[in-house]
């Protein structure tokens, strides 16, 4: 029931309570009084003991009165209603005054109303009529509500005259709604003029409102709208509820109440038959020197485990009260030890604490309640009954093992698509009982080979570690299968069984089986977008298993960024044994998080628990973009400039990864660039900065064309590669629908004050390189040899050397890093192509060609194309990402001579040209 500013309103409008008095918190004189409390029941009566004096602070029980036809409300401050007193006298002194408040009780009402209507929706409109009756069962003071019977009768009638009854009967215990209250309004009822509180709830959907006598608290009418709207329908209805009898009913006591107690049990309460909605409250007081195990259902089932049992009875019910028993607890651990002790004995209900054992070359794998090992048992003892045997559950360590698969597959990717090799190894480093779980170290090696790409092969050694109980899918297993396995060069016939992993990411894994060895794994996915579709496919095939030494003792070497100390090291550390590490920060230093040696993130929180699998090194890092800036050429005092003494230095090139060790006194940087600083200074700890260097980098590039290998080197300022690549951020590196941007990628090489003087450079130097070795110029000579100049910058994928899935790189940064995909050596390209016009005296124009998945460059000849494949704009291919492409020449794979000739819209992508002012 609902408490408003004026009344206490029932859901559905069908009662309201009434206050029936007012009163005011009184505070008396301290030294006539002292800290009492006194009750104003306003007609009701208090019977027994109850508080008549309180300490400030404590919470006390208030008891609760009683009064003939009325419904305790609870107590409260004062006399107006307002502030309702919960028993908690913190903040109160002196003589307090409690007010009673008094519902009108409802119970044993009957409450009968008609109800007429419209009911429509798109398939029809129907008239409604009916009847609704509401008997009150019960009130319960706890809940602050009544147990009701709902009888809900309503007849449909069509415009044809045809009619549909649909009756509902329920019991149920009522809910709030958010009334508000409007006011008071005299209406016409059975009873003839009633004064009534007048209330309304409403929402998006519906309208409700209700007239509740003054003086009853019953409601005598209520007006129901609903309309609910969609883009395919529209349902409205409409509904005047009008009250048509008000009986007073006998409320039976017809639900049984059965207790059944153990021997040495006193029940305190009574069984027998009670009316619906009854508060029952039971009490079972154990014989001295016995203990009380709980009250259970006939079923069996846990009800409560205190002694005193308060329930709500709405059904017949059996309950039934039980002592504690003590059966005893035996092992079987098939040669398992253990130095903990072991629990003889047990109740059910208790929970039991249990050892985990150990034995040499196996892992435990839990405790079971049968020699099947069917029936796993993890302490709870509540469906146990009787003395029990726990049987322990040992599985083959595999610590140590390793399992090494070849694989080979396909990667197609348009263009890039390419043909994968390698090998997979699996290596179990540690098993944890609570995780129930393996730590593996996945490594694998890959071999690349590009099918429409030649000489941009590439290898990629990686690793991974992981719990084999947290890979992220759904297993699913499809049966058993023989399948042919070579093992020391013998085929063999192997049943296995098949288990299916689909990935939460979409990829399909299905594996080939026979206790822990894989045999065979099936791997695929695909992914589709817009502009590409990949999909990827590897098959692996057992090749060996094997044993290698773990680790037992691991070091644990943290290494500390500037501002940052780390407490709680304990290495060394045994396998699996849980680490907790503490950054303590300077106050002018924000922690930048923990990470391991490849750079990825453990976690940004300055205390970090993990447990062991192994030595490793644990950066933590400020969150400093910079510890330093320095000039290079010039002779550093690195122990001056970090504070340190006597330390050894590790400086490492975060472009190149070059690697100077052991670096002591001075240091002068060659180059400019970021580089990261591992110092360990003379008391051992490390320390860990991040520095740029100012100055110029130098960068060789070698090519071939037409059996001539060419040489060129450059010189690249640090600070104008960071301006280009600052210049866009991640969100405008990639394609745009206008393509105006697109075309800055361009022409910013040569009109951005900052960029444009290394293009220069870089067109002259071609020139001059060229001119050393030919005596004239022709126009696809020249070309050909910048496009080869593009096609040996190394292959590099967006996703591996940037990080993120598409990022375009100007022309500055592509000769900076050396490397980029199809769209920065394209974009290159087309930059030199631009600016080597005036040079070499021809017309030509230049474009960007963008393909489904590729972009290649494009040229329309200031002579004639006649001989080459053209787009329709007139352009001819010219091919960036792989050697020995001449211009013209269009790779033959997925239809890519298709996607440039025709240059229209595709499922798969779109081909557009983007052409150079």
């Amino acid at each position: 029931m609902l408490r408003t500013d004026k009344s206490t309103v029932v859901i559905l409008a069908l009662a309201v309570a009434i206050s029936c008095v007012a009163g005011a918190v009184v505070f008396g004189n301290l030294d006539d009084y002292g800290n009492s409390i006194s009750y104003e029941t306003n007609g009701g009566k208090l019977s027994g003991d109850y508080v008549k004096s309180y300490t400030t602070g404590e919470q006390v029980e208030l008891p609760v009165p009683e009064k003939d036809r009325y419904v305790f409300r609870g107590w409260y401050l004062d006399e107006e209603l307002t502030y309702q007193f919960d028993g908690n006298m913190t903040g109160l002194i002196g003589k307090i005054v409690l007010y009673a408040s008094w519902d009108y009780d409802l119970t044993g009402h009957k409450l009968t109303m008609s109800k007429s209507g419209t009911y429509s929706t798109s398939s029809g409109s129907y008239t409604i009529s009916g009847t609704f009756e509401y008997t009150y069962l019960n009130y319960n003071t706890d809940k602050k509500t009544y147990y009701v019977l709902r009888e809900d009768t309503t007849t449909y009638t069509n415009r044809m005259g045809k009619s549909a009854t649909d009756s509902d009967s329920s019991e149920l215990w009522e809910d709030d709604e958010d009334l508000s209250y409007k006011g008071l309004e005299t209406i016409s009822t059975i009873k003839g003029d009633i004064a009534c509180n007048v209330y309304m709830f409403s929402n998006a959907y519906e309208e409700k409102v209700l007239w509740v006598g003054v003086d009853d608290g019953i409601v005598y009418k209520i007006r129901y709208f609903y309309d609910s709207s969609s883009f395919f329908s529209r349902t409205v209805k409409s509904i005047i509820y009008e009250l048509t009898s008000d009986e007073i009913v006998t409320i039976k006591k017809d639900q049984k109440l059965t207790v059944i107690a153990d021997d040495k049990l006193t029940i305190k309460g009574n069984e027998g038959y009670y009316a619906k909605g009854t508060t029952v409250t039971l009490e079972a007081v154990p014989a001295v020197g016995e203990s009380f195990r709980g009250w259970f259902d006939d079923d069996g089932n846990i009800l409560s485990y205190e002694t005193k049992y308060s329930f709500i009875i709405t059904k017949d019910i059996t309950l039934v009260a039980h002592l504690k028993e003590w059966f005893t607890v035996s092992y079987e651990m098939d040669g398992g030890t253990t130095s903990e002790t072991l629990p003889e004995k047990y109740s059910p209900g208790t929970s039991l604490t249990l050892p985990i054992p150990v034995r040499d070359q196996d892992v435990f794998g839990g405790w079971y309640l049968d020699p099947e090992f069917e029936n796993y048992f993890d302490g709870d003892t509540s469906d146990l009954d009787g003395n029990i045997t726990l049987y322990a559950y040992w599985e083959e360590n595999l610590t140590g093992h390793t399992l090494t698969l070849k694989k080979e597959g396909t990667y197609n990717r348009g263009i890039n698509s390419c043909t994968i090799s390698g090998t997979l190894t699996f290596t179990y480093m540690y098993f944890n009982f609570d995780k129930q779980s393996y730590y593996i170290k996945n490594s694998d090696y890959t071999k690349y080979t590009y099918t429409y790409i030649s000489g941009q092969d590439y290898e990629e050694e990686t690793s991974h570690l992981y719990w084999s109980s947290e890979v992220s899918g759904t297993w699913q297993y499809l049966g058993t299968e023989v399948i042919d396995v070579t093992i020391d060069g013998k085929i063999q016939q192997m049943e296995c069984y098949v288990n299916r992993l689909t990935y939460t990411n979409g990829g399909v894994e299905t594996q080939w089986s026979n206790g822990w060895k894989v045999y065979k794994i099936e791997y695929e996915y695909n992914s589709y977008s817009i502009f590409t579709s990949n999909s990827r496919t590897v098959t692996y095939t057992y090749v060996s298993d094997g044993m290698i030494e773990i680790e037992k003792d691991c070091d644990i070497t943290v290494v500390s960024g500037e501002g940052i100390e780390v407490k709680g090291n304990k290495s060394p550390y045994q396998l699996g044994e849980t680490a907790t590490l503490e950054a303590v920060v300077d106050k002018n230093v924000e922690f930048g998080g923990w990470y391991d040696e490849n750079n990825t993130l453990l976690s940004n929180t300055k205390k970090y628990e993990f447990v062991v699998t192994g030595s490793q090194t644990i950066y933590a890092i400020n969150a400093n973009v910079l510890d330093g800036t320095f000039d290079s050429d010039i002779p550093i005092d690195l122990d001056a400039e970090f504070g340190l003494t006597d330390a050894t230095y590790t400086i490492t090139n975060s472009d190149t990864e070059d690697k100077d060790e052991y670096v002591k006194g001075l240091y002068t940087f060659d180059n400019g660039g970021k580089y990261t600083i591992i110092a360990k200074d003379s008391d051992g700890s490390y320390k860990f900065f991040t520095v740029k260097i100012t100055g110029g980098v130098e960068r060789t590039y070698e090519w071939k064309c037409d059996n001539i290998t060419y040489t060129l080197t450059m010189d690249i300022d640090y600070d104008d590669f960071l301006y280009s690549r600052d210049l866009y951020d991640i969100s405008k590196r990639q394609q745009q629908s206008s393509h105006v941007r697109d075309k800055t990628f361009v022409t910013y090489s040569y009109t951005d004050s900052t960029m444009a003087p290394y293009m220069e450079t870089l067109v002259n130097a071609l020139y001059e390189k060229y001119m050393a070795t030919h005596s004239t110029v022709t126009e696809i000579g020249y070309l050909n040899y910048i496009l080869a100049f593009t096609q040996y910058i190394e292959y590099q994928y967006d996703e591996e050397a940037m990080g993120v899935e598409e990022y375009w790189k100007f022309p500055l940064e592509t000769l900076y890093d050396q490397g980029g995909d199809c769209e920065d050596t394209s974009i290159l390209f087309v930059a030199i192509a631009h600016q080597s016009r005036s040079i070499i005296g021809f017309n030509y124009e230049v474009a960007m060609q963008l393909l489904p998945g590729h972009m290649c460059g494009a040229i329309k000849l200031s002579g004639s194309s006649a001989s080459y494949k053209t787009n329709p704009s007139g352009y001819i291919y010219c091919e960036t990402t792989t050697t020995d492409y001449r211009i013209g020449e269009i790779p033959k794979s997925n239809n890519m001579e298709a996607y440039f000739t025709q240059a229209t819209y595709y499922n798969n992508g779109y081909s557009a040209t983007v052409e150079i002012a």
